[in-house]
């Protein structure tokens, strides 16, 4: 019969994001792209989100506010954990991007080419 000892062998937590420093992209990606689809996340950094139109224009109804505002929270948090995914050595690269879905593309151009993962 086999014994506790106390000794943990594997630790799981559900906030654990893959770091990527430059090498084997396509597991990092790969590992993210489930992540953001776990989270609901994945179509809006696949094809982003429709900004509101110029002051003034009344045909934005508050459905699309509403909308518009539940995506920029969506995209806050699918750049927070892009963010959180790379190494310090690679977030430069992404440092002036606002949207979560212009952070990937970057990356992915770089160390990927123009090749795409997809679903």
């Amino acid at each position: 019969m086999a014994t506790n000892s106390g000794v943990t062998l594997f630790t799981h937590t559900t906030n654990h994001v893959p770091i990527f420093n430059g090498e084997h992209y396509d597991y990092w990606s790969s590992q993210m792209m489930t992540i953001f689809i776990s989270q609901d996340l994945w179509d809006l950094i696949k094809d982003g989100f429709q900004e509101p139109p110029a002051t003034g224009n009344s045909s934005w109804i508050d459905a699309n506010r509403k909308e518009y505002k539940e995506n920029l929270k969506k995209n806050a948090i699918a750049l927070r954990i892009i963010h959180q995914g790379v190494s310090k050595s690679i977030y430069p690269r992404i440092f002036g991007e606002k949207k979560a879905k212009d952070a990937w593309e970057t990356l992915q151009k770089e160390f990927q080419g123009s090749k795409k993962p997809s679903l």
